[in-house]
């Protein structure tokens, strides 16, 4: 892979070397990495050290992007370079030594045979710590300037619809495991929808966790007992007893002896008088209030409006929303009305109590009307939603319905995106506006697999600039 010189002076500077590395049986030993000297012409770094073969030596060091660089740029010819100790290069396209203007010759070597890993774990170790040469989140960002945005579009587009396809299948084993878990824990065999219900339910409390709680708020409703939806998601008080349930399961709620204010010493109180009603589902431990993540977030989205706004989802969509949902029969329903639909389930009215609280133990500074916010409820259709029903009509043999899953997902806008996200897309597609999700998702995609794990010589986009 041959990288940029800017890209191979920062993994000199901040990789994890081996302490002594072979070659063609020299040893060297890095010492000191020495002080960059800026494009001025000469050596890229001054005063490194290093052993070779027991003797110590100290000088220049010169990084090009090809061992065949020495002699291009004219470092062969130039009394400036006769300082130099070693040259280090990206790709490989000559012998292992290159001779000096005053006719000595040094050791030229390839980068990778210094890290203690491999080159894709080295860049994804500077990606880690912020040490691109540039602001850009993307490895490949100071040679993009000849990309062909086209082809830029056209792999994120393959690349969001390969991230789709992930979320699919992650639904799909999920759906598996829950139904299995349904079974060896509560020795009930409820029928497929159901499960595909507690599936995307469990989901959508995930998402509502962010990603503080994200795993603590899925295992919060997979503590509900199945028994319990089975008996009470019919009921028209339904969602004021899976409030309760959820509350109790939480750790969160308070004794009433340490509540001052009247609103909520009634509201806690008819929590706990529900309870009292449907105590005997109960068969798992509660959560710890101390499991919870609370520091830094925003008292309009503390993780007690995220529970209460995840519960006044689920209890509408099991209510009546899967069943409109799974059962549509609107043929002419264009990707734009479904998108329409599904959203009106995903955003829930505060109520009296929590639009003027923050906790049980907090009101809020300025009243809240509507949970969740309108980034978040995007979020959970393109993450929750769209995969988990595609994978559901796909089961049940629904083309029609598989399809406009899928096409909503590549017809999504976003008001805006993640600061890292934009970035990729502004340096990927300069002139083209993003706001499309599917451009986001490539890009997360992107992100994820190619960038933070270093394998641009796997990526389409590092394969055109590198």
């Amino acid at each position: 892979m041959k990288l940029p010189e800017n890209l191979l002076w920062a993994l000199w500077e901040h990789s994890d070397f081996k302490d002594k590395v072979l070659f063609n049986n020299n040893q060297i030993e890095i010492l000191n990495r020495g002080k960059y000297m800026g494009d001025f012409g000469g050596p890229d770094y001054s005063d490194i050290s290093i052993r070779l073969n027991g003797s110590l030596l100290t000088g220049s060091l010169e990084i090009d992007s090809g061992q065949s660089g020495w002699i291009s740029h004219g470092h062969s010819a130039d009394p400036a370079f006769n300082s130099c100790i070693l040259h280090i290069y990206g790709e490989a396209s000559g012998s292992d030594t290159v001779r000096k203007q005053n006719e000595e010759i040094i050791l030229s070597i390839p980068i990778g045979i210094l890290f203690r890993q491999n080159i894709h774990s080295a860049l994804a170790e500077i990606v880690k710590k912020g040490k691109l040469p540039s602001s850009s989140p993307l490895i490949c960002s100071g040679n993009l300037t000849d990309l062909d945005p086209e082809l830029a579009k056209k792999y994120l587009f393959e690349l969001s619809i390969s991230r789709f396809h992930k979320k699919c299948k992650r639904f799909s084993d999920l759906y598996y495991n829950y139904q299995q878990n349904i079974h060896l824990l509560y020795f009930l065999t409820p029928d497929s929808e159901f499960v595909w219900k507690y599936t995307i339910s469990a989901m959508v409390f995930r998402a509502m966790g962010y990603s503080a709680n994200s795993s603590l708020m899925e295992d919060l409703f997979s503590m509900l007992n199945p028994a319990f939806l089975i008996d009470y998601s019919d009921r028209v008080d339904f969602s004021d007893y899976l409030e309760c349930y959820i509350w109790e399961l939480t750790g969160l709620l308070p004794e009433l002896s340490e509540i001052e204010d009247d609103a909520s010493i009634s509201y806690i109180r008819n929590i706990k008088e529900r309870w009292e009603k449907i105590r005997k589902y109960l068969n798992a431990s509660r959560i710890s209030k101390y499991q919870w993540k609370t520091r830094w977030q925003r008292p309009n989205s503390s993780v007690y409006l995220r529970i209460y706004a995840a519960v006044r989802i689920v209890s509408g969509l099991w209510k009546n929303g899967f069943s409109e949902i799974f059962h549509q029969k609107n043929e002419t329903l264009t990707s734009k009305e479904f998108s329409k639909v599904l959203s009106s389930y995903l955003q829930v009215s505060a109520g009296d109590y929590w639009s003027l609280h923050n906790s049980f133990t907090k009101e809020a500074g300025v009243a809240l009307h509507i949970l969740p916010g309108e980034s978040r409820m995007l979020e959970i259709l393109i993450n929750v939603f769209l995969p988990g029903l595609y994978s559901y009509f796909s089961v049940i043999d629904n083309p029609k319905l598989k399809e406009l899953c899928k096409q909503s997902y590549l017809e999504m806008k976003l008001k805006n995106s993640p600061g890292v996200i934009s970035k990729i897309l502004r340096a990927l597609i300069p002139h083209e506006k993003s706001d499309l999700a599917v451009y986001y998702q490539g890009a997360v995609e992107l992100s994820n697999e190619y960038c933070k794990k270093g394998r641009c010589d796997v990526c389409k986009i590092g394969d055109a600039v590198f």
